[in-house]
This record gives structure tokens, C-alpha cells and sequence, in this order.
């Protein structure tokens, strides 16, 4: 009988971006090795990302969430009762939740969890500190590994009170290096999204959130496109501030030069298209995988100073960091830039090296797996 890894992830996938592919290409791997690879979503695929798991051996599932604590682990109960994991990978839950305890008592000795969380650890009293040590301290015991993100993940795992940092080991995100790549080819994508050939292309790809800053991103294009018209701002992504978002855009009386794509299948196209790619998050994000994205289409980055991103980003060498909610210095960011033509060329060149040494998603594959046979061994 082969082993069965089983990633639990609450996620509703709906575009078959990085993090989705990479899931394929580490269930082709798993194949290749005689595992059996289980992927849980809150929701089905749909059919185009379906089919995409299906050839990569890959079974989904569905984890109806529902309203309540039964609701939701009856059904866990249930697809662990059927497909019987060796091992169980959790990530986008919360990893202090009672989930890890469950899947435990059902059988599953190997629970690893990935840390991916964004956002800040927020000071807590005396006593709501210790109560957060005891449940901590409580719940890992059933979590075999951890896995940070990023290196300021990792450190902020072991500020946690009732955490134990002899479980962590740190995986990099990675991206498909061979899908996004650099382009010799210009303009060719131009013409479905209405931008101009002499047009300079400044792109961002974000759930539209505010902690992901895009109206930062659009007051920057205010201050732009008082000086410079050839410029076309493209708004990549989905969420619950579109709307606020539009109403900005039409506010600042940027609508000309602005486009807002949506959810996209096609982002290393339009990543290829793009001149300088800017990822305006104010909160702490814990990797950035659309700018590992961005670099390996070989494109110059301007991203906010916080969280895990200055691990991506070498100021001044692979991009340009600045500080979050300050959309004059983002501008300013993006006129060095486009008056410099070789500074970006190598920025961007810079960028795809280190997308190649640090965030190729074969190397987060080999770890990933590499940590799948260790837990097995223990």
C-alpha cells in the first residue's frame, strides 16, 4: 500500500495561479515516488482546475466549512476515515485552532503545518498570555513540523508564546520558473487589454484587500500621470474592496489609464507585458509569492518594507523597497525606474537569478517532499 499525503487547505480555489500549480507539480513528484496525493478544499474546482489535478494524480475533496464546529469536522471525519493519510499537511488554518487534536485522534501521526499567516503579532496582557501559552503549547504537541514561509515568519513563530521552535524548518514558496520567464517578445498582449504600444506598462496582482495597499498603488498613479500620460496601470485580482477601488479610480480621474482585469489565469502573460511590477502591501506579509512571480518574468519590483518581502527583494539590486502607505515615494520609485531604462533592465535581470536560486517551485517541491519522508521515518 502506498503512502497517502493529504493537504488540508482552506482555500476555494478559482484560478490556477502559483499556489495551485504548485500543489500539481508536487502531486506529479509524489507520483513519480508511488505516493498517493488527497488535496481538501472548502470548495470543488472547477472544471479547469479540476482536470489539471486529475492528470497530476491528484484526488480533491471537499470540506463543506459550514456554520459550526460538527459541521465541519463531521466531514473531516469522514475523508480521513476513507483515504487513510500517513501524513496530513494543513496550511491557511489557523494553526492554534483544535484541528491539528482531531485529525490526531483519527489516526494521523504526521500533522505538519505551514505558517503563511500575514499580519502582525498584536501585545497582550499578563494573564491572556499565559491562558495563550497553555492552548499553544496544548494544541502543537499533535503538530509534528511547522514550516515557515520566510525567515520572518520563522521569527515570528518563536515570539509566540507556547511555541517550540525545534519544530520549524523554513521552505521558501517557490513558482514554475518555466512558465514565468522573461519574454523577447513585446506588445503582443497589448491589444485585448487596449494599451498602446508607446505606453509604459506598471502592473500589481493582489486580492483586493486594503492590507494589500492598491489604493496607494492608484493615488501613485495620480501623481504619475500628471506629468506623464503614456503610462497604463494594470489591477489584477478579485475581493471585497473592488468596489472602493473603482470608486478611488474614478474619484482621482485615472479611469483612462487604469485597468482592472480581474481574476486572471493568464498573469505571467500580463506579466510579460508589464514594465515595472509594484506589490503595495501595508500589512506584514509573510512571503509574496506574486513577486517571485514577477521576477522570474525577469521584471524590476517595487514592494513595501515589511514582513517577509525584503527576503524576496534586495534593495537596489533586485528592486527597490520603500516604505508602506506612501504613495509619493512609490511614485518616486516608479519615475527612477522609468528613467532609467538600464537600472530596471538590471534590476530585472537580478531578479530571475535569485528567482533561480531561491524560489524555483522544484525546490519547494524537494523540500517539501524531502520533509514528507523525514516525518514518515520519525
Amino acid at each position: 500500500m502506498p503512502y497517502t499525503i493529504m493537504l488540508l487547505m482552506e482555500l476555494n480555489p478559482m484560478k490556477f495561479g502559483s499556489l495551485e500549480e504548485s500543489v500539481v507539480s508536487l502531486s506529479l513528484r509524489l507520483r513519480d515516488r508511488g505516493f498517493r496525493t488527497i488535496t481538501v478544499f472548502c470548495e470543488q474546482p472547477p472544471e479547469h482546475l479540476k482536470d489539471k489535478f486529475i492528470d497530476a494524480g491528484c484526488i480533491t475533496e471537499r470540506l463543506n466549512l459550514g456554520n459550526s464546529e460538527f459541521q465541519k469536522y463531521f466531514p473531516l471525519f469522514r475523508i480521513i476515515r476513507k483515504y487513510k493519510p500517513n501524513v496530513v499537511h494543513i496550511r491557511f488554518w489557523s494553526i492554534f485552532s483544535i484541528l491539528p487534536i482531531i485529525i490526531y485522534f483519527l489516526g494521523v501521526k504526521n500533522i505538519i503545518y505551514t505558517d503563511e499567516f500575514s499580519g502582525k503579532i498584536h501585545d497582550i496582557n499578563p494573564f491572556k498570555k499565559m491562558v495563550t501559552f497553555l492552548r499553544n503549547k496544548f494544541c502543537l504537541t499533535f503538530v509534528k513540523r511547522v514550516v515557515a514561509v520566510s525567515k520572518f515568519v520563522e521569527g515570528r513563530y518563536a515570539r509566540i508564546p507556547g511555541t517550540n521552535p525545534r519544530k520549524m524548518v523554513l521552505i521558501y514558496n517557490g513558482v514554475n520558473l518555466n512558465r514565468f520567464a522573461p519574454s523577447t517578445k513585446t506588445n503582443e498582449g497589448r491589444k485585448q487589454f487596449e494599451i498602446p504600444s508607446e505606453n509604459k506598462v506598471i502592473t500589481t496582482i493582489a486580492h483586493l484587500i486594503p492590507e494589500k495597499g492598491v489604493d496607494y498603488f492608484l493615488e501613485a498613479a495620480k501623481i504619475l500621470l500628471a506629468s506623464e500620460k503614456t503610462l497604463t496601470f494594470l489591477v489584477v485580482g478579485e475581493g471585497r474592496h473592488l468596489r472602493k477601488l473603482l470608486d478611488l479610480t474614478n474619484r482621482l480621474e485615472v479611469n483612462e489609464n487604469v485597468r482592472f482585469l480581474g481574476l486572471r489565469n493568464d498573469t505571467d502573460e500580463i506579466l510579460r507585458e508589464t514594465d515595472i511590477f509594484v506589490c503595495p502591501s501595508v500589512w506584514d506579509e509573510a512571503f509574496g509569492l506574486v513577486i517571485a512571480e514577477a521576477m522570474g518574468c525577469g521584471k524590476p519590483v517595487i514592494a513595501s518594507n515589511v514582513g517577509g518581502i525584503p527576503e524576496l527583494i534586495e534593495d537596489g539590486i533586485t528592486g527597490i523597497l520603500i516604505p508602506p502607505a506612501r504613495p509619493k515615494d512609490l511614485a518616486k520609485a516608479i519615475i527612477t525606474l522609468l528613467q532609467n531604462n538600464e537600472l530596471a533592465l538590471g534590476m530585472g535581470q537580478a531578479g530571475r537569478k535569485r528567482a533561480e536560486e531561491y524560489f524555483d517551485v522544484k525546490r519547494w517541491v524537494d523540500k517539501t517532499i524531502a520533509l514528507y519522508e523525514d516525518c514518515l521515518a520519525t
